[in-house]
C-alpha cells in the first residue's frame, strides 16, 4: 500500500459524475480502491481534468526535501488501453527522477495501447507509481536519486532545451577532444527529411562519404571547423545552462576546464550556428552522445545555415554571447561501433571479411544488403545484366536504377545506406579475367545466379584448390523451395556431381515443373526460374545465415541446407511435393540436410 501523508481528505464520488464512466472504468476505479487498502479512504474523487472521464487526487508522504505533494490520476475513455494518466503537484520536474516538465510522470510506457484488463492496468501502474515514491522517500539516499537522473540524463537535458532544425551526422567519434570539420548534405532531400551536417575530424572522411553518396563536391580546401568534440570525464549539472554559461557548466567535467572548447569558441564566433557534441562517460560499456547548439538568434526559426567547402571563406557578423541560443540537435554517430551496436559481437568478427557475390539478382541483392548489415567490410558484386522492369517486383532496387548495370545500381545504394561496408562492381561475367584478383582476396564466394556456367566453373576451382569458401544458393520453381550448398575454406568437396549435366539438383523438394521450371525469354538463350519475394526472401536469409557462420570460422565440413514451404504451396503453385513428407500442414521447414551420397539411391530423403 502507498502510505500517505495523515490528513484527512473527506472521500466522494459524485452521482452525476458515475453515469458517465464506462464499465472498464468503473472496474478500474475499483481496483485502485482496492490496491491503496486502508489509505482508500484518502482517496478523493476531483473534477475531471481535460479529456478524463474521473479524476482522483491522493495525498503523499513529504518527500526527502519535506514537501508534502499530492498524486493526481485520472481515466479516460480509452481505459485500460490507455494507462491512467499521472501527475505529481507541486510539480517535482528535476527534483524526482522519472517526474516530466508536463507535469506528468514517465512510467516507463512507451505510449502503445495497453493489453490488460482494467484490473491487471491499474496493478501495473500503481506499482510503478510506488517505485516513482519510493525514489522520492527521506529513506532512499541522494545517490540512488542520483543514479537513476544519470541512466537518462541526456532525455532530462533535451526536454530543457528547444530542438534546432539541423540533423548532425557524426562520422567518426574522434578519440580525444578535437575540433571538427563540417559539411552540408547538399543533395535534394525528401520534403519531411531535416537537413543534415556532416561532421568529422579528418576532410578525408568528407569527402569519402561525399563521393559514395553521389554529392561528388570536388576537391575540399577551407571547411569550416563548425563543430567540437568533447569526452566528458563526469557528468554536468541536471540543469543546462544559457548560452552564456556553457564553459562554466562544462568545465568541472573536462581535464583541461574546458580550455579548449573555449579557444574553438572564440575562432569560430563569426559562424551563425556551431554545434558542440558531448560524449558522456560509459555505462555498462556502452557510450551515449548528446549535440548541443549555439545558434545565432538572429536567424529564422527554421534557417539551416549551409556549410561547404568554401564555407570558412564566409564573412558572418560575430553575435554577442547575449544573442545566442543554447539548442539541442539531433545526433547520429555513424562509426562502425554505433551503426552495429545492437549487432556487435557477430558484427565485429565480419569487419575485415572480404564476400564475392557473383549475381545480383533477386537473391543476390538481398544476400547483398544482408551483409552489408550484418557487418561484413568488403564486398565485391560480379553481375553482367542490366535492371529492367521485370526485376523491379523481387529485387531490393528500385525504378531509379532501371536501365543501369546490377552491380553498379547495388553499390551505389549499398554505399549510400550503409557506411560501414566498401563495394566494388563488376559488370561482366566471373569466368573472364578480371574477377580473378576479387576472387584471390576473397574470403568467400557466393554464386546465386542459376547459370549453371558460372556455377561449374566455381565448383572446379574449388576443386582445383581455391582456399575461399562457396556458398552455391538457387530457389526451386515459384519460390516453394530453396537450397544452399556450403564449401568451407580450403575444402575440394566435389559439387558438380550433385548437378545432372544441364544443371538440375538431382535432389530436389519439389518436382512436375514443366521446362525443369524455368521459363524461356524471347531474347537467344535467355531464362528466369519464377518465385515470389517472400519465398525468395525465406531463401536469401538461409543463404545469408549459411555465409556469417561460414565467415565466423562455425562451418568445418560441407553443409546443404534447405528450404521447404507446406504442401499446399506447392500444390498451388502448379508442383509436388517430393521431401519431406513431414512438412505437410507446416507453414514452412528449414533444415539441414546429410550431404547428398551420389552412390546411394534412391536419393536420401
Amino acid at each position: 500500500m502507498l502510505r500517505a501523508a495523515r490528513r484527512k481528505v473527506p472521500s466522494c464520488r459524485p452521482v452525476a459524475l458515475a453515469k458517465l464512466l464506462t464499465p472498464e472504468i468503473e472496474r478500474g476505479i475499483a481496483a485502485l480502491t482496492a490496491y491503496l487498502g486502508d489509505g482508500a479512504g484518502l482517496l478523493k474523487q476531483v473534477a475531471p481534468r481535460g479529456e478524463e472521464l474521473a479524476s482522483f487526487e491522493f495525498p503523499l508522504p513529504p518527500d526527502f526535501l519535506g514537501q508534502e505533494r499530492t498524486l493526481q490520476l485520472g481515466f479516460t475513455s480509452s481505459f485500460p488501453r490507455a494507462l491512467m494518466q499521472v501527475r505529481v503537484t507541486p510539480n517535482a520536474w528535476l527534483v524526482w527522477p522519472h517526474v516530466m516538465q508536463a507535469d506528468s510522470a514517465c512510467l516507463f510506457e512507451d505510449g502503445r495501447p495497453f493489453n490488460a484488463s482494467p484490473e491487471d492496468a491499474v496493478q501495473q501502474l500503481m506499482e510503478r507509481v510506488r517505485e516513482l515514491v519510493q525514489l522520492a522517500s527521506p529513506a532512499t539516499s541522494d545517490a540512488d536519486r542520483k543514479a537513476e537522473f544519470d541512466r537518462e540524463i541526456a532525455t532530462y537535458w533535451a526536454q530543457q532545451l528547444p530542438s534546432g532544425p539541423t540533423q548532425l551526422l557524426l562520422l567518426d567519434a574522434p578519440d580525444s577532444d578535437c575540433e571538427l570539420f563540417v559539411l552540408t548534405d547538399a543533395r535534394p532531400r525528401p520534403k519531411d527529411a531535416p537537413p543534415s551536417l556532416w561532421m568529422s575530424a579528418d576532410k578525408g572522411t568528407l569527402s569519402k562519404l561525399a563521393e559514395r553518396v553521389g554529392m561528388l563536391p570536388g576537391k575540399f580546401r577551407r571547411l569550416a571547423k563548425g563543430a567540437y568534440f568533447r569526452r566528458l570525464d563526469s557528468l554536468p549539472e541536471l540543469r543546462v545552462p544559457t548560452a552564456s554559461g556553457l564553459i562554466d557548466w562544462l568545465a568541472p567535467c573536462c581535464s583541461d576546464h574546458g580550455a579548449g572548447i573555449n579557444a574553438w569558441l572564440e575562432t569560430s564566433s563569426g559562424l551563425p550556428e556551431r554545434h558542440v557534441v558531448l560524449a558522456l562517460p560509459e555505462r555498462d560499456g556502452l557510450r551515449n552522445y548528446m549535440a548541443l547548439t549555439l545558434r545565432d538568434g538572429g536567424l529564422k526559426k527554421k534557417a539551416s545555415p549551409l556549410y561547404g567547402k568554401r564555407a570558412a571563406r564566409m564573412t558572418h557578423h560575430q553575435s554577442p554571447a547575449t544573442n545566442l541560443m543554447l539548442l539541442r540537435s539531433l545526433l547520429q554517430v555513424l562509426s562502425r561501433d554505433a551503426v552495429h551496436s545492437r549487432n556487435a559481437a557477430s558484427s565485429a568478427s565480419l569487419a575485415d571479411k572480404h564476400v564475392v557475390l557473383i549475381g545480383v539478382g533477386s537473391l543476390g541483392s538481398q544476400m547483398a544488403m544482408q551483409l552489408a548489415r550484418a557487418g561484413v567490410g568488403r564486398l565485391t558484386l560480379i553481375d553482367p545484366d542490366i535492371f529492367n522492369a521485370e526485376n523491379l517486383g523481387r529485387h531490393v532496387l528500385g525504378i531509379d536504377d532501371l536501365g543501369r548495370d546490377k552491380v553498379d545500381a547495388m553499390r551505389d545504394r549499398l554505399m549510400r545506406d550503409v557506411p560501414t561496408v566498401d563495394v566494388v562492381a563488376i559488370p561482366w561475367y566471373v569466368e573472364l579475367p578480371t574477377s580473378d584478383k576479387a576472387l584471390h582476396s576473397a574470403d568467400l564466394v557466393v554464386v546465386t545466379t542459376a547459370d549453371w556456367h558460372s556455377e561449374l566453373w566455381l565448383w572446379r576451382r574449388k576443386l582445383e584448390g581455391a582456399t575461399w569458401a562457396l556458398v552455391h544458393g538457387w530457389s526451386e520453381p515459384h519460390g516453394v523451395a530453396g537450397h544452399v550448398l556450403v564449401a568451407p575454406p580450403d575444402s575440394r568437396v566435389d559439387g558438380t556431381q550433385l548437378f545432372d549435366a544441364n544443371g538440375v539438383f538431382r535432389y530436389p523438394s519439389t518436382n512436375g515443373w514443366p521446362n525443369d521450371g524455368f521459363v524461356d525469354r524471347p531474347q537467344c538463350g535467355g531464362r528466369f526460374i519464377p518465385g515470389g519475394p517472400i519465398g525468395l526472401a525465406a531463401i536469401a536469409s538461409l543463404a545469408s545465415r549459411s555465409a556469417v557462420e561460414t565467415l565466423q570460422g562455425r562451418t568445418q565440413n560441407p553443409k546443404w541446407h534447405r528450404y521447404v514451404a507446406n504442401e499446399d504451396a506447392v500444390t498451388r503453385a502448379g508442383g509436388a511435393l517430393l521431401r519431406p513428407a513431414d512438412v505437410v500442414g507446416i507453414d514452412a521447414v528449414f533444415d539441414e540436410r546429410p550431404w547428398p551420397d551420389i552412390s546411394a539411391e534412391p536419393a536420401p530423403a
